[in-house]
Formats: C-alpha cells, structure tokens, sequence
C-alpha cells in the first residue's frame, strides 16, 4: 500500500509540494511564537524599566533613629530587615536640620552623611574622612563665600554649635539618576529650584551625631534592579512591596512609585502578548483554509481514482487509507521541517528568562502540536466529501454543483460578525475603556467579509462574460468563463486569496504605523533630538550659557524643571522664544495664552506648543540678561496606571 500512495504523490508533485509547504509554514509559526512572546515580553519590560524616571525604581524607607555615631550601621541593619528586594542594592543616610554660618552669613541647612556618597560626587577637593569634616555644593559655597579650608559653624536649634572644616565643593555626578532619586539629599541638583532648607551639607555620619540633636532623619534607599520587574522565577515586586508597607510597623514607613512601572510592564506585556497571539493564530487559520482548499483540490483529481476503487469493492478503511495517506504524508513531513524552522527562527528572535525556557519550550511544543492537529483535521475534512459521493458521481469529470443553505448561512454569519467588529472598534476609539479582543481581529473579519460577498459575484459574472464571449465567437474566453462558472468551491478560493493579500497589506500597514508611532513617541518623550543636563548656579547663568553658545537661537533651548505641580505633574520652564523652533512639539496641539507685561514691557502674546493637557505663561525677567525672558509653564499629567 505505501508503494501506491507514492507513486500517487509522485504522480501529483505539485499538489504534495503545495501541502508540504503550507504545513510547514503553520508549524513554524505556530512553533516560534510562544519563543518570540517571551522574549519580546523581556525586551518591551526592559524598555520600559530602563526608559522610567528613576523615581519609579526606588524604594525608600523613612524614620526617626537616636543619635548615634553607628547610626547608619543600624539603619542598614534594622531597614534592611523591613525592605528586602530581591538583587537590590541598598544605601542609608542620616541627617540633622540646623543653620549653617559664616562671618555673618547665614542660611538653613541640612547636615548629612550617607553610604558611598562620594563615589557620586564630582568632588573639588577631597571626600569628608574625619570628624569634623564637611564639603558643601558648589551653590552654598557661592551664597557663603566659603572654600576649602575655610571653617563654618552649624547649629542645632537649642544645641551648642559644631565647627566644620570645609574639605571641598560638591556637584551630584548624576542628578537624575537612581542613586539620588526620591532622597531629600538630591535637591543639590539643580534641577529642582524648591532648594528650602537649602543644599545638604555632606560629611561624615560621626560628624552628624556630634550636632547632638535629640534624633536623626534616617532614610534607607534601595534601587531596584531591572530583573525584580521581570518576574523572574515568579518574583512579584508589586506585591511585595505592599507587603513591605503593610508589615513596616510603626517606626518606618515605606513608599515606593515602583508599582506604577510594574502594571506599565505587565500592561505592556499583556499588549505584546495579545498582538503575537492574534497574528499567530490569524496566520494559522489561513493556513489551515489553504490547506482544506489544497487537499480539496487534489480530492477532486482523485475522484475517478476513488470511484474505480468503489466500484472494484474495495473495503472502505482501504480507500480511506489510500486517500488520507496522500494528504497526511506531505504534511507530515512539512510538519517535521517547519518545527525545525521554528526552533531555528526562535534563537535567533532574542533573549528568554533561564526561568522561562521550560515554559517557552512546553508552549511551543503544544502550539506546534495544535497546528499539526488542525492540519490533519483540515485534510480529513476536505476529503470527506469525496469519499461519501457514490460512484456516478465520482466518475464524472465535473462534480455535480450542489448549493447548500449551510454555506450561506455560515457566510452570513461571518458577514454580521465582521459589522459587529466595526462598531466595536468605533465604540472603542470613542471610550478606550471598552475594548474588547473583537477589534482586534476585526480588519480580518471585515476583509473576509468583504471576499466572501465578492466571491458570490464570480460565478453569476462568469456565466455572463461566457456569454457574450460565445455570441462574440471568442471561443477560448468562452470556455475558459464556463468552466469557472462551472466549478464548485471556486469561489472559496477566490475569497482565500482575497483574504491573504487583505491581511498581508494589513501587516504590511500595521508596521508601518508601528514604525511611525514609535519615532513619534520618542520624539515626544526626548523633546528634541538631542537633551543635555548640565549645572548652572542659576536660571540667569543657564539661560545666558545656552544664548551664548547659540546667538542664532535655533539650535538650543534652555529648560529648567521647576519642580512638581499638582498630583505629581512635572513643571517646566523654558525659554520659550527658543524652544518653540528647538523642541519637537505636534503642531496640532499649539495654543496661545495672553499674559500681562510683569514690568517687562508691553503686553504681548506668544505661541506655546505643547502636547500636554494645559499650559499658562508667566513672565520670568532678569536684569542680567540683555533681554526679558518669558517662561512657558508646561505641564505633563502622570502616566495612567
């Protein structure tokens, strides 16, 4: 029997070619997905860690201690026990409030020491080592006059004063980043104009304990690592974070925007994970639609095999296995390259979690078995007709058209489904809140649709263009529309093909919109095509630095974050006669606000380009300048949870 069945699918070359390819490519998919879900999954929670302000990857953990020279000692010890994240690296400060003075000179201060602070510090002069010892940023040292080795007093209110020899000057090496982020010690920065007890003078932890204040502000600052945010082995951070809060006690109190990144991760995820998992299943069930058409297919050019079978008496499991052999083989074997493929594409699709190679392999392995499965329950189905046709039938060269009412009853109802698609897709681009997974597949269904209404126009214009075509004496084009208009199931392919070029220029559009949005929103996020963070002593200083590195005034902007507006919104300045040609704003959301002349002149108004949710103009002058300075207000909402 298995000499018959390859002499049959050597006898039909194209046709076993066209079945070994489509297997291959839907277990290949099928295959590779759940590889490339996990390893994208990995990459878009890296993205997005790496991308998040550093706010979002600390965890801070507040108190009140006693005074002690081992203060910091027991704050690692006793924090460490409250915040424990998994592979974060944990830092503790203490700090005193007071006022620091000099020859007259006075202003509020904090007096601090905290683990490894040096080592973030661009230091002019040397690291505080011994007691007594202080630096001070570069700001304070303006405003007092002070440098190093220069001797300054600091006072506890209701204590006996401490002097301070000045080791040096200070500027935060990197204001912006983790170490600093969230700790009152990184108002020194620059960027946050809301100094109020003024910079922190840094020092020793033994210095601090000898200002012999009643208590100390501990602080225990914990950065967390981009893998607690990719639930490696199950890990949790967001839970066990609130965990943390809730079994803080009443000493210490834990607080942390870390959650807000984890449900952005896992949102993002999710995202990832629906879009790969509709596309794959998508492309599986056209495949299996080309596959049934293609075993149809050869079906019909085995009709006269079958029917001389029948009519010889062969028993039924034998003309089944005859049959079903031709279609299963080819497939089998395509099943068995587009696995490899799979395997081979999934190495090279990225990075997986050691912790998740067991599931990815595991989904694999059931997404490839599912994909073979459908294959073969696509091939028995479109064998079946054949096989239950008696002998008359079989041995006709042209299969008698038979119109059932289950085939329109099953397009109707992809045609209705398809509509309801549409709506939902409308009702969710009006209230994102609904969406539904019907929108995603809706540009399949619609395009489906679409094939499956023109399909049932070929046959009744072929039966026409043969027409005319015979009264026209074109007896080619004649034939060739008859036997279209002849042929069953001529019109499924014809909607198979319809709806495969559909979804390849949906693909083909999706990325490109990708593509665009995704050079939008960096675009956006960025605010021009290259951002700076420097010191400047102040806005004046800052503003006349970037006009004088730039006179033509198109190149550079000066932006000032002026600190936190309201429910935690970032507020800048900017020096808006620059940054409206600068920054990269959509033209679309631009605006203009009257403001009044502030002593600066006449009233005018300007143009604001903003893509955030409000904007307002006050005037920002200084005699320094050889201009009035006008400040645009932007404010950026948080990003929803």
């Amino acid at each position: 029997m298995l000499a018959v069945v390859l002499g049959a699918i050597r006898a039909r070359r194209a046709q076993a070619a066209t079945l070994f390819l489509l297997t291959a490519v839907a277990v290949a998919a099928a295959t590779a997905a759940p590889w490339y879900v996990v390893s994208a999954a990995r990459s878009v929670a890296i993205a997005d860690v790496t991308g998040a302000p550093s706010n979002q990857r600390v965890v801070l953990a507040t108190a009140r201690v006693d005074n002690d020279p081992a203060a910091t000692a027991k704050v690692r010890a006793e924090a460490g026990r409250v915040v424990d994240i998994e592979g974060g690296s944990g830092t503790a400060s203490v700090r005193v409030s007071g006022e620091l003075a000099r020859e007259g000179l006075k202003q509020a201060a904090t007096v601090a020491a905290r683990d490894d602070m040096c080592a973030h510090l661009t230091l002019v002069g040397r690291c505080p080592a011994a007691l007594g010892e202080a630096v001070v940023s570069d700001r304070t040292a303006t405003r007092l006059g002070v440098a190093a080795g220069d001797v300054a007093v600091f006072t506890v209110l209701g204590k006996a004063p401490i002097e301070l020899r000045i080791t040096g000057t200070y500027q935060l090496r990197d204001p912006l980043g983790a170490y600093w982020a969230v700790s009152v010690l990184g108002r020194a920065s620059g960027t946050d104009t809301a100094a109020g007890a003024g910079d922190p003078v840094l020092t020793t932890v033994e210095t601090v304990a000898s200002a012999d204040a009643a208590e100390m502000f501990a602080e225990y600052h914990v950065v967390v690592p981009v893998e607690a945010y990719l639930g490696i082995d199950g890990y949790d951070l967001a839970a066990e974070i609130d965990r943390q809060q809730a079994s803080a006690g009443a000493q210490w109190r834990v607080e942390s925007r870390a959650p807000a990144l984890v449900s952005r991760v896992e949102r993002e995820q999710w995202l990832v994970n629906l879009g790969v998992s509709v596309a794959a299943v998508q492309l599986l069930l056209l495949c299996w639609f080309a596959l049934f058409f293609a075993v149809r297919h050869s079906a019909e050019q085995r009709r006269p095999d079958i029917g001389w079978l029948k009519l010889r008496g062969g028993a039924r499991w034998r003309v089944w296995a005859l049959v079903f052999q031709q279609s299963v083989l080819p497939m089998l074997a395509g099943a068995v390259a587009g696995a490899v493929a799979g395997v081979a594409l999934a190495q090279l699709l990225g990075e997986v979690d050691p912790d998740r190679t067991g599931f990815a392999a595991s989904l694999s392995l059931a997404a490839g078995g599912a994909a073979v499965l459908g294959a073969l329950i696509a091939a028995v189905a479109a064998d079946r007709s054949g096989m239950g046709a008696g002998v008359i039938d079989l041995l006709r060269h042209v299969p008698a058209r038979r119109r059932g009412w289950r085939a329109d009853v099953i397009d109707l109802v992809v045609v209705v489904v398809a509509v309801a698609g549409v709506y939902q897709a409308y009702v969710t681009d009006r209230d994102p809140g609904q969406s539904t997974g019907l929108v995603l597949v809706a540009p399949a269904l619609v395009a489906l649709a679409v094939a499956l209404v023109a399909a049932r126009a070929i046959a009744p214009l072929a039966v026409r263009a043969g027409h005319r075509a015979l009264r026209a004496g074109r007896l080619p084009l004649a034939m060739a529309a008859t036997h279209l208009a002849r042929r069953p199931g001529t019109h499924r392919v014809f909607a198979l093909l319809a709806v495969s070029v559909a979804l390849l220029g949906a693909a083909a559009s999706g990325w490109s919109a990708a593509a665009t949005a995704r050079e939008e929103r960096a675009t956006h996020d960025i605010g021009a095509d290259r951002v700076l963070t420097v010191q400047a002593r102040s806005r004046a200083h800052l503003l006349a630095a970037v006009r004088a590195a730039d006179p033509g005034g198109t190149q550079a902007a000066a932006v000032v974050r002026n600190g936190t507006g309201e429910a935690g919104q970032v507020v800048l300045a900017v020096d808006t006669e620059r940054f409206a040609r600068v920054a990269s704003w959509q033209g679309s959301t631009a605006h203009s606000s009257p403001i009044s002349s502030g002593g600066c002149g006449p009233p005018r108004r300007k143009r604001c380009t903003s893509a955030t949710v409000r904007s307002r103009w006050t005037p920002s002058c200084s005699r320094r300048v050889s201009r009035c300075a006008w400040c645009c207000i932007w404010s950026r909402p948080p990003a929803p949870r």
